[in-house]
Parts: structure tokens; C-alpha cells; sequence
């Protein structure tokens, strides 16, 4: 992964795309992938499919890419989300069983 939104015009005869084949019986023509980033690093990809031969303009690879960057912070916020929500569980737990040996004493 380069990191780099990548245009396939047509899925069923490029190299580049993974599933050829299956793209012509879905009737899947042009294949937009733009990356999903956070720090650097690549975790997803957003795709569009179109039935038929298209070129998109700069302006809508970069609303995509507007999207694929609103979708990665959201994976990333839920992420950081779960994170502190164990972490709190945790010390949580960790207090009730103190409190619960002091009492016990």
C-alpha cells in the first residue's frame, strides 16, 4: 500500500485489480481505492465501484479522499474509545477489590 488513492478504469481487464472476473459478473467497471490513514499508517481502505468506464476529476478524488480521512479518524476515535473504557474498567475493578479488603479487615 502506497498510501496513494488508486484508480482502476476498467476492473475487468486490469492486472491491478484483485477479482477480475467476479467484477464483469457484478457488472463493475471503474474502481476507486483511497486509503484510510492515522499517523502514517494505513488501516483500511475506502472503495466506489461504477458499472460503467468513468474519470473522475481531481475535485472528487479529493472529496473521497475528505471521506476516507473522516472515516479513519472515526475507526481511530472508536479505538481510543474501547482503549479507555477497558482501562477505566480495570482500575475500576481494581479499586472495589481494595475497598473490599480494607473492609474485610
Amino acid at each position: 500500500l502506497t498510501g496513494k488513492p488508486v484508480i482502476i478504469e476498467n476492473a475487468q481487464e486490469d492486472p491491478r485489480a484483485q477479482y477480475p472476473e467476479e467484477a464483469k459478473k457484478e457488472g463493475i467497471f471503474t474502481i476507486v481505492s483511497i486509503p484510510m490513514v492515522i499517523k502514517g499508517k494505513v488501516i483500511g481502505v475506502l472503495r466506489m465501484y461504477t458499472g460503467e468506464r468513468r474519470e473522475f476529476t481531481q475535485q472528487e478524488i479529493d472529496f473521497v479522499s475528505s471521506l476516507a480521512e473522516m472515516g479513519a479518524i472515526a475507526i481511530e476515535n472508536a479505538r481510543i474509545y474501547e482503549r479507555i473504557r477497558s482501562d477505566y474498567e480495570s482500575i475500576m475493578s481494581d479499586i472495589y477489590q481494595y475497598i473490599g479488603y480494607r473492609k474485610s479487615i
